[in-house]
């Protein structure tokens, strides 16, 4: 009993001190993110997001267009889809890193080894202007 209540208090402690959040499942945000990607991106035929571990955003584009596109262009996409992914998970997650890969294979999952282009998204600013 008394571990337990001590267990229990160092819980509630740990919960205030790290200021909580309601973190809840992603996929709802998910599914918005995705049809806010289709919209943003025309060229994009096969979107996967991940929220892995509720810190670590990470975004696989399917779209031989900007894969094949100026670096410049990835690094704008890459900004973007970084805004909205503090945009659509920041509130109910505690967001840490994320990553967009570029990949040329557009209807499948199967992708040549070492052909991805991947990008850091640098959240870090972004989350910094909401108050993390």
């Amino acid at each position: 009993m008394k571990h337990t209540l001590l267990y229990t208090f160092g819980i509630s402690v740990l919960a205030i001190a790290t200021g909580c959040k309601d973190v809840q499942s992603n996929d709802p945000y998910i599914h918005q993110m995705e049809d806010s990607i289709y919209k943003a991106f025309p060229t994009v035929n096969r979107v996967s997001i991940e929220v892995k571990e509720n810190t670590d955003v990470l975004i696989t584009l399917g779209d031989a267009e900007l894969y094949n596109a100026p670096e410049e262009q990835r690094n704008a996409a890459t900004a973007q889809l970084a805004k909205m992914s503090v945009h659509f998970f920041e509130k109910n997650n505690y967001l840490d890193k994320g990553t967009v890969t570029f990949v040329a294979e557009e209807n499948t999952m199967n992708v040549k080894p070492g052909s991805e282009k991947v990008y850091n998204m640098g959240l870090e600013p972004l989350l910094n202007q909401n108050g993390k």
